[in-house]
């Protein structure tokens, strides 16, 4: 994901974006190093769990952003 930044950013340079690594398990201390060296957001088992709870999302949803303009914002603590 971090080496494809640079690219992304010239191929769409009005999109704001947050690099971000999703597990459904968990991320040793060696990817939180480098997660942070990176300036890149973990999301691991336990917040994952959370967002799916909070967030009601079915596959519909997904393409349908997917194939629009829409920017999504979710915010996390």
């Amino acid at each position: 994901m971090v080496t494809g930044e640079a690219k992304y950013k010239f191929e769409h340079p009005d999109v704001v974006f947050t690099k971000v690594a999703v597990t459904n398990q968990f991320f040793n201390d060696n990817a939180h190093f480098h997660a942070d060296l990176n300036k890149v957001r973990l999301v691991d088992q336990i917040a994952l769990a959370r967002l799916l709870d909070t967030l009601c999302v079915v596959r519909g949803d997904i393409e349908a952003m997917l194939s629009s303009r829409l920017h999504v914002r979710i915010e996390h603590s």
